[in-house]
């Protein structure tokens, strides 16, 4: 009506209405990201208001493009945010667009590792979810009929369930519109109702807009199974242009270089990048500026429209170097020669975790057993009793991995040091009616045995793991349960490599879940390396050939199971393998302690520092007031020596001669020994 005046009063009113009764379009991922979230301090590298990184803007937001039904990130680890993107994705989805989300991880474990350290935080830390998510305790409670959990979030319309591949209940139990798979090429594939991945897809079926996101590292080259995902898509790389030509290109670990001195010495301070077009020589700032200004670039044209995929590799990191490295090319360079000291091994995992690169296995087999046997090394001994063999000086950790067979237990101790490198001390075979109580107490009296260290003290064995896969299943409990050591374990092994190296039965107390597939590649790894130094094995001048044939006896070939390619290792007919079967469970007690190598360190110092005064005080005791002077005993700085055949508690004797080349022998250092361990 012409002339009709708007008071004040009716034109906030009509404001209000307006912004009440408007339905606002949602928030991309990146703006919803920007606006809410505010990562803590003490779990993120840069606490505060999240600011995103170039190259993560794009993969963000793909869920909200139209067409996509698909996202497969092989990205570097822990340097690109990688976890803390399916943190957003998902935080996204219960504010902006509700529905049900399935995220699938390699273990249980790993799911609640996430739950507790990503997305808990974000929960508790972020206004505008931490009502949304219903409590696990409360009136919440009684009014949902339900709570949430560690790997449950119930929320307004929607759900996160939080499943393990290797839980085939959890993987079928749940129909979603959203299904996340973290680190896939760690799956478990050996279920009975096939691939985890596919089982979980297959119940977003019935929603049009469903949406499927995938995220790992590579590992093996014709295995890898985010590699195969990655192909079907169009495969998008950040391209970065050179500050001299101006030219684009993908930076790779060939473009990093170094100098070297006149001798050889690797400069590694000197760590830069060189252009692959023109050769100009950039720095660790210059790549800095290059990857902020860079751009994703499809680089697989005849993909299908629906599939969106992003390779990254950890150069793209615009995190700080540590502390002790000038820069991240200093870093990157010093963390690869010192990966190729380690082995192949360290360096498997320096090529699919920071290059994001599939390994490419050279040679899938062991060095024939000759070969390996022609290493044998003479241990040093006791030269009084040459019986009892003296440990290498780096040893540090002992652990025993024990073979059941129906008549006979066999048993293999391996001394390891700080890197992994490792001594093969003793293998015994014990024989004996397994029912009857004679043969546990004779294996129990033996892990009770302590090894003479050179530095003057006795070591006791660390820890030990049984097989219980054989007939003998509740002797070998029973006996795990006594603990006649108290790191005592029964181990169950499972051929996949799909698998984390172990995991703890949540059923049966003192049994871990093994997977061999993954410890033996490892072991048949260290037998490649041929020089003294971290990784390689030991093997003592005594030990016969049929034990080296045992231990290098399977051979590891690719088979498909349910669909996916698995690296199997397989026991040709008429060979025995019980030699690698010990070394792999006491290559899996190693990971079960999850040794603190430096406390064992300042452990291992305070033991030579207190059997140093006590052989002064003595010395002194028996010092003699008339006849020739005696030689204090040699010092032993090398260590290899033949088995065992009687270890006893402990050596009782010191040793060493008179000027006359004769032997004497002290008399027991009772109090010494008896020392807390």
């Amino acid at each position: 009506m012409a002339g009709l005046i708007i008071t004040p009063e009716q034109r906030f009113d009509a404001e209000i209405r307006e912004r009440v009764f408007s339905v606002r379009p949602p928030l991309t991922p990146v703006e919803w990201a920007r606006a809410h979230l505010s990562l803590p301090p003490g779990l993120n590298a840069l606490p505060g208001p999240f600011e995103p990184w170039p190259f993560q803007i794009e993969p963000l937001n793909a869920i909200t493009e139209r067409g996509l039904s698909s996202l497969t990130l092989m990205w570097a680890s822990q340097v690109l945010g990688k976890s803390q993107l399916l943190a957003i994705l998902v935080g996204w989805i219960m504010s902006e667009t509700p529905s049900g989300i399935v995220a699938v991880f390699p273990t249980l474990e790993a799911a609640d590792h996430w739950s507790r350290t990503k997305l808990g935080p974000m929960l508790r830390d972020t206004e505008v979810l931490r009502n949304l998510v219903m409590p696990a305790t409360g009136r919440k409670q009684a009014d949902s009929q339900g709570a949430s959990t560690i790997r449950l979030k119930l929320f307004l319309n929607g759900f996160l369930v939080m499943v393990g591949s290797n839980s085939p209940t959890g993987l079928g139990a749940h129909t979603a519109k959203i299904v996340i798979g973290d680190e896939i090429d760690r799956f478990d594939p050996s279920g009975p109702e096939g691939d985890p991945l596919s089982i979980v897809s297959r119940r977003s079926e019935t929603f049009s807009d469903s949406f499927r996101i995938q995220v790992s590292t590579p590992t093996v080259e014709g295995v890898s199974r985010i590699e195969s995902e990655l192909a079907l898509t169009d495969y998008r790389k950040w391209h970065i242009k050179c500050l001299g030509c101006e030219k684009d290109f993908v930076l790779q670990w060939e473009h990093i270089r170094w100098d070297k001195s006149p001798a050889g010495t690797h400069l590694l301070k000197s760590a830069h990048i060189r252009c692959p077009h023109c050769n100009e020589r950039l720095s660790d700032t210059d790549r800095q500026a290059m990857v902020r200004a860079g751009k994703w670039v499809p680089t697989n044209p005849e993909a299908e429209p629906h599939a969106r995929g992003y390779w990254a590799n950890a150069f793209l990191s615009l995190l700080p170097a540590h502390e002790s490295y000038e820069n991240r090319l200093h870093q990157w360079a010093s963390e690869y020669v010192a990966a190729k000291r380690k082995g192949v091994a360290v360096l498997k995992t320096v090529v699919n975790t920071v290059f994001t690169r599939s390994w490419k296995e050279e040679n899938t087999a062991v060095e024939k057993p000759e070969t390996i046997w022609a290493r044998r090394e003479v241990y040093d001994c006791d030269p009084a009793e040459p019986e009892k063999l003296i440990l290498p000086e780096p040893v540090r950790l002992i652990t025993v991995g024990v073979d059941v067979q129906t008549d006979r237990l066999e048993l293999e101790t391996v001394g390891w040091s700080t890197q992994l490198e490792s001594w093969s001390l003793d293998y015994r075979i014990l024989r004996g009616n397994l029912n009857q109580p004679t043969i546990w107490a004779e294996l129990a009296k033996y892990l009770q045995s302590r090894f003479w260290h050179p530095w003057g003290f006795g070591c006791p064995i660390d820890g030990a793991g049984l097989d219980t896969g054989g007939h003998y299943t509740k002797q070998v409990y029973a006996f795990v349960l006594n603990k006649p050591i108290p790191n005592t374990f029964a181990l169950k092994g499972r051929g996949l490599s799909g698998h984390s190296w172990l995991e703890r039965s949540e059923k049966i107390r003192g049994l871990y879940l093994v997977s061999v597939d993954v410890i033996k590649r490892a072991i048949y790894d260290q037998l490649n390396i041929t020089a003294p130094g971290p990784g390689y094995v030991h093997i003592p001048a005594t030990r016969d050939y049929l034990w080296v044939e045992q231990l290098t006896a399977e051979t590891c070939v690719i088979r498909t199971i349910n669909g996916v390619k698995v690296p199997r290792f397989e026991l040709p007919q008429h060979h025995r393998n019980e030699a690698l079967d010990c070394r792999t469970y006491a290559r899996a007690v190693v990971e079960i302690l999850r040794p603190a190598w430096a406390k064992i360190e300042e452990r291992f110092n305070g033991w030579r520092t207190e059997a140093l005064k006590r052989a002064e005080e003595v010395d002194q005791a028996e010092a003699p007031q008339h006849g020739p002077e005696r030689l204090r005993p040699e010092p032993v700085t090398t260590a290899t020596g033949p088995n065992m055949e009687n270890p006893g508690p402990m050596r009782q004797t010191e040793l060493g001669r008179r000027l006359d080349g004769s032997k004497f022998r002290q008399r027991p250092r009772g109090n010494l020994w008896r020392a807390k361990w």
